[in-house]
């Protein structure tokens, strides 16, 4: 699981730069995926040397006007306008990320009204990870 953003702390490490001290960043240095096996999702670590497997995405305003979090092979995507679910619900992937099978990267398939627990836990899971706490800023 990889973004745009972690193309910058690779380019950092590989040639050698060091990151400013006041500079917070998002991305995660690719470098051990690349040169070891990019094949190998575990390789992708966060700042604590964890390995990656969430993303967030939110984009409340806009032309999409949605919140998408991405755990282990699954994708949550949380709607803000009206005319669309406000909760879809992909397998993207089985048993991510060892070895993992694609199973609907295509997202063809909603698994929102025949998972309601899943996409409720993930629902919170995108409340948590994006620091929400208390009043939530986004209806339920």
């Amino acid at each position: 699981m990889v973004n745009g953003l972690d193309f910058y702390p690779t380019i950092l490490s590989w040639t050698g730069t060091k990151r400013p001290e006041t500079q917070n960043l998002d991305g995660c240095d690719l470098s051990e995926l690349l040169m070891k096996n990019p094949g190998n999702a575990t390789l992708v670590v966060d700042k604590n040397g964890k390995p990656r497997n969430s993303m967030i995405w939110h984009f409340p305003h806009g032309v999409a006007q949605q919140s998408t979090l991405r755990i282990d092979g699954w994708k949550l995507i949380y709607n803000y306008m009206p005319q669309k679910p406000r909760l879809e619900l992909y397998q993207l992937y089985e048993n991510y990320p060892d070895p993992s099978k694609r199973t609907d990267i295509e997202e063809a398939k909603n698994l929102g009204g025949q998972m309601p627990k899943k996409a409720e836990q993930m629902r919170k899971e995108l409340l948590l990870q994006a620091g929400w706490h208390g009043k939530l800023p986004i209806p339920i």
